[in-house]
């Protein structure tokens, strides 16, 4: 089936019915063939034949019928991923964005607490006593952003 895919779909169809006319074709001859007494003899066989001919045809056509009922449903949805794709590619935009934003907020945090620490050790340097505000500090500089 899917070297049908590289025939056109015209050509499909011109072929489909062309097995059903040559059928259909044959199935007349079958009944012709009885006007002559010489040829009767083998109404029969090509009255049978002209049939399995015309069911091919027709499984055919059914075949072919359903092979564009996919084609059209694989269509649509290839349209549905294309517009879940365009959604997807704006989220991660957003999400990018909002990521960056709070990357940037982490980093402001940092300097933030880095210099108070700074500030904190100049004015206990002397004595060595590590005092609660320190300790706090540290943690809080530590501790992820909310």
């Amino acid at each position: 089936m899917i070297l049908l895919n590289f025939i056109p779909d015209l050509y499909l169809q011109f072929a489909i019915f062309a097995v059903i006319g040559i059928g259909l074709i044959l199935y007349v001859i079958s009944i012709l063939l009885a006007f002559f007494p010489a040829f009767a003899i083998y109404k029969s066989s090509i009255r049978a034949i002209s049939v399995i001919i015309i069911l091919a045809g027709v499984y055919f056509f059914g075949g072919y019928g359903v092979e564009m009922e996919w084609r059209e449903k694989a269509k649509i949805m290839q349209g549905k991923v294309d517009v879940a794709e365009a959604k997807s590619k704006d989220l991660n935009s957003l999400l990018a964005k909002k990521s960056k934003e709070k990357s940037k907020r982490i980093h402001v945090k940092r300097l933030v607490v880095k210099q108070y620490i700074t500030k904190e050790i100049t004015k206990y340097d002397n004595t060595c006593v590590i005092p609660d505000v320190f300790v706090k500090a540290h943690n809080d500089s530590a501790e992820a952003p909310k």
